[in-house]
């Protein structure tokens, strides 16, 4: 019965093939086709891997794959895809070639799946036959460098570029900083190195990779923009873990010249770290990176970085002149010198020069020129393109400053570490002969300034973001006749207004957070004695500096807790007047309206005849009295007298004096009626004082300074010779002591 059922079987199966032809036989062999489908899919991968290995050995080597062999490497991973989603419905095909399923609508649908597994057993036999590589990898074909979108022409960077190029270029040079303040060029100046080398190819430079790094270090961030740069494959480079990814990288840069281009680094970059080896003058590579903070460049081993500066005022104009066009400077006659001026305003920082210059482009009339000089020279944060393109990018350099906490005794201390950091983030510039800024007594000190670009980011931030414009009022050197009007006084903190016409300071507004006024440089005659700075204020301010006033005047001061330090120079005060408030009265007479009042600085007061006042400043450690005319005693006894007709006696002056000079005083009679102990008094020098014969002093004087003893600097033995000593003991103590060759 069996046997007579396989064989109708078989007789059923012969009819139908006779019926449907030779399609049936993709059903016939289904199952012998899916088993030789998996062997040679099996024998395919095999290949793939061994394919594979191959290649990474050689790519580690410095070499690059072959476009035939990643082409096959590509079409082994498609279809390898294509056969596992075919092999997903096996064992529902295979259930089908049982009798039941011989029925017309079943067997049509095995037919159909039976030819899909066929063909494409066909198609693999044909990919692994093609699998078969003599050479895999071969010498890399990709660019030395990746072309950077740049104008034709830079213009006012040939020099700097020229000047960069010739040190990168030395033998001596590994590793090359840039460092410079936001906006001035940096940038550029890298694209412009890394674009030389695509048309100046230079022997055995093989590769030159530009990546931007920015203030957030990502170590990663770099390795993969080194990698794609170097032709690694970035699918296959995304799942590698970070060490490998180091290895990697060394393992092709080790081989290689190149040069790494690091633009905006915020810190040090650990080239270890990343995996690129260490540039030497041995292997030939270079490292160039830019920065806006000279420390970074020592961070760097970096120890003569090039500064990129602001451009030189013929430069400046050139490329103010480029962007704004030619057009538009000859639309009227007024418009090239109204030109000359906004460019001026920009100081050289070719990133305002840009963004003003295309502001200005479109601008053909003489007042729209009048006004963005207005604008630029009184509130400079208002001129279009300023607030979005040019304050936020020098705001950078701001945020990364360190917060420095700081109290009235800490700040004199800090203070040089405070420019220095500025100076090292680019926001202070220097000038002068010394490096840096060092706490010295020497006359011929470094001097800082800030460009007046980066003084309006200041400015800009200083006001909340523009948000409250009358915190902070700058109205420096723009021809003010008067005080100008404020809206809201109580809202002003700072103010200056420096360098301008003044005359009559008449108003005492209400400035309860007022801490900073600035007047010098006016031509000021009068000042409201209810302005006189008002309790409050009085009680804020820190330092005064009166300079340049020629009419005679008299300046009152009331108590000042906080002011350090008073400098007068070219001033035509006859009269030093001290207001003592009632308080001051009612506590002590010898309450002191100055306590911390440390260096007082009077040179050129040809009107002033005493500094009795001083009485008043019982921690002065810094006096110098220097050309002025008219001056007969530091303190009057007569004054004195008056001043505190009870207790007089009670006050010694000078107790805590560490620096005392009289220079130049033609009428200078007398310092003090009375031997002073002078107990810190270090230095004591007395120059071209004529009529001087009696100094202030007898043995005990000086002694209690520990560790070094009083010395008298001068140089004019005919004047020595005169001098009139408190007894013999003192003369025999300071006689030996004088100096003449520090004076």
């Amino acid at each position: 019965m069996a046997g007579f059922f396989t064989c109708g079987l078989d007789q059923v199966f012969i009819h139908l093939c006779s019926c449907l032809g030779g399609e049936v036989n993709y059903v016939w062999n289904l199952e012998k086709n899916l088993a030789a489908l998996e062997e040679t899919m099996k024998e395919l991968r095999a290949r793939r891997a061994d394919v594979l290995t191959k290649v990474q050995r050689q790519e580690s080597e410095g070499l690059q794959r072959l476009n035939e062999v990643e082409v096959w490497l590509t079409s082994v991973e498609n279809i390898q895809n294509q056969v596992y989603k075919l092999l997903l419905t096996r064992s529902d095909e295979l259930e089908r070639l049982c009798l039941c399923g011989l029925c017309a609508k079943n067997l049509s649908l095995s037919q159909s799946y039976g030819k899909r597994v066929f063909e494409m057993l066909k198609e693999v036999e044909d990919v692994q036959s093609k699998g078969v590589f003599e050479v895999v990898a071969g010498l890399p074909t990709i660019a030395v460098a990746v072309e950077r979108p740049l104008p034709k022409t830079i213009v006012g960077q040939e020099k700097m570029l020229e000047r960069a190029l010739m040190h990168l270029m030395d033998d001596k040079t590994e590793t090359m900083g840039l460092y410079g303040m936001g906006g001035v060029g940096k940038t550029t100046l890298l694209e412009q190195i890394n674009n030389y080398f695509i048309e100046h190819p230079v022997d055995g430079v093989e590769k030159v990779i530009f990546v931007v790094v920015s203030s957030e270090l990502r170590v990663e961030m770099i390795q993969d923009e080194i990698a794609e740069k170097l032709g690694f494959r970035m699918e296959e480079w995304k799942q590698k873990e970070k060490h490998r990814k180091v290895t990697a990288l060394y393992t092709r840069m080790k081989t290689k010249k190149f040069i790494l281009l690091l633009d905006d680094i915020w810190k040090e970059v650990d080239l270890k770290e990343i995996g690129v080896p260490f540039p030497t003058r041995a292997n030939g590579c270079k490292v160039v990176f830019t920065t806006r903070f000279r420390e970074v460049c020592g961070q760097m081993g970096v120890d003569d970085p090039i500064e990129v500066k602001c451009l030189e005022s013929n430069e400046a104009w050139d490329l103010f002149r480029a962007k704004v066009g030619k057009i538009t400077l000859e639309s009227h006659p007024d418009i090239l010198e109204l030109a000359c001026q906004v460019a001026g305003k920009c100081h050289g920082l070719p990133l305002a020069l840009n963004i003003i210059g295309k502001n200005m482009a479109s601008k053909r009339t003489v007042e729209k020129w009048e006004q963005a000089v207005y604008t630029l020279a009184s509130s400079a944060a208002e001129f279009p393109g300023m607030k979005d393109h040019i304050l936020p990018i020098l705001k950078y350099s701001y945020d990364s400053l360190k917060d420095v906490k700081q109290g009235r005794k800490m700040a004199r201390n800090e203070a040089y570490g405070i420019i220095g950091t500025l100076v090292e983030a680019c926001l202070l510039t220097e000038e002068g002969n010394y490096k840096y800024w060092l706490p010295t007594d020497k006359k011929d000190k470094s001097r800082v300034k800030m460009h007046d670009v980066v003084r309006e980011m200041a400015l800009w931030i200083a006001s909340d973001f523009g948000k409250d414009k009358e915190r902070c009022i700058v109205k420096a050197g723009v021809g003010l006749p008067e005080v100008p009007t404020v809206e809201n006084w109580r809202s002003v903190r700072r103010m200056s207004l420096m360098d301008n016409g003044i005359g009559n300071i008449s108003d005492s507004p209400n400035c309860p957070e007022l801490t900073t006024l600035l007047f010098q440089k006016n031509e000021i005659v009068n000042i409201s004695d209810q302005l006189v700075n008002a309790y409050r204020e009085a009680n804020a301010i820190q330092a005064i500096s009166i300079r340049f006033i020629e009419e005679e005047s008299i300046l009152n001061l009331p108590d000042m807790a906080a002011l350090s330090k008073l400098d007068m120079f070219r001033s035509g005060m006859v009269e030093v007047n001290v207001m003592r408030s009632t308080s001051s009265w009612n506590k002590n007479p010898t309450t002191p309206s100055f306590p911390n009042l440390s260096t007082v600085t009077l040179s050129y007061c040809h009107g002033l005849k005493d500094l009795t006042w001083l009485l008043f400043a019982p921690n002065l450690k810094a006096l110098y009295v220097v050309s002025s005319a008219q001056v007969e005693d530091i303190i009057s006894k007569e004054k004195a007298a008056n001043i505190l007709t009870e207790e007089v006696g009670t006050i010694i002056p000078f107790r805590k004096l560490e620096h005392f000079q009289v220079n130049s005083l033609p009428q200078l009679k007398s310092i003090y009626w009375n031997p002073l102990p002078f107990p810190r008094l270090r230095n004591f020098s007395i120059v071209m004082c004529p009529n001087l014969r009696k100094l202030p002093l007898n043995s005990r004087s000086g002694s209690s300074f520990e560790g070094e003893e009083l010395v008298i600097h001068n140089g004019e033995q005919e004047w020595i010779d005169k001098v009139e000593w408190e007894d013999e003991a003192t003369k025999e103590r300071f006689l030996l002591s004088f100096n003449p060759a520090l004076y």
